[in-house]
């Protein structure tokens, strides 16, 4: 028996006809005679089989169904002994990998550490970069200048002698002792990182480049993008 292909919301009639092995012309005829018993009764069948159609190898358009959680559950309830056990066994497994692949993409991907969340933004503290890529960039001539950063949108400052054990309490990390907090935003981190690298005349710690690119690359895009709509 074949293993299910893909992970969507409902199953392709062809892929039930192979798990129940039977063929998929006589898996139709099933349906459309469930289909008209509902009708019969005054029951909507849309919620268990939905017509749609596929290609063949010629490219000819040819008949199946997309079948529902309802309308798999009541396929199951049809078939009888060994059939009926695996379609089951089939179907349940299907419904718990739909439910981990929509938990995956609810789920922001993990953060490293130096990734930080202030006042709605992404940020990378001036001394976490500091610390990673082993430059002082406090004394390096580009850092800060207008050509290269533009404040507010590259990066920013806060909090001249604020109350350290607040703002921790607050946003969950501390600035260390310096009287203000300079933070990069993640599109002024890519614009310091071409600084350094331009004609390799900075050396950086090894691995730095590539853990930095790898924590903005983490940042959902539409978040890195929306303060600067």
């Amino acid at each position: 028996m074949r293993e299910l292909k893909t992970v969507s919301q409902v199953l392709d009639s062809r892929e039930v006809a192979n798990i129940v092995e039977k063929p998929h012309s006589a898996l139709l005829e099933d349906i459309r005679r469930y289909i008209q018993q509902f009708k019969e009764s005054n029951l909507s069948p849309d919620g268990f089989f939905l017509e749609s159609s596929y290609q063949d190898s010629r490219g000819a358009a040819c008949p199946c169904y997309q079948i529902t959680k309802k309308g798999c559950e009541f396929i199951a309830h049809k078939l009888n002994g060994i059939k009926g056990s695996i379609f089951t066994f089939r179907y349940i497994d299907y419904c718990h990998q739909v439910q981990d692949c929509l938990l995956y993409q609810n789920q922001e991907p993990a953060l490293p550490w130096f990734i930080r969340r202030f006042q709605g933004s992404y940020i990378l503290l001036e001394r976490d970069f500091i610390a990673i890529t082993g430059v002082n960039i406090k004394k390096h001539k580009l850092f800060y200048h207008r050509d290269y950063f533009k404040r507010g949108f590259d990066y920013n400052g806060w909090g001249w002698k604020c109350d350290n054990e607040a703002f921790r309490k607050r946003y969950g990390f501390d600035y260390g002792s310096d009287p203000c907090m300079i933070y990069f935003y993640p599109r002024g981190v890519r614009a310091a990182l071409a600084i350094l690298t331009k004609g390799n005349k900075t050396i950086m710690t090894s691995g730095a480049y590539h853990l930095l690119m790898d924590g903005l690359n983490r940042i959902p895009p539409q978040e890195e993008l929306s303060r600067y709509d």
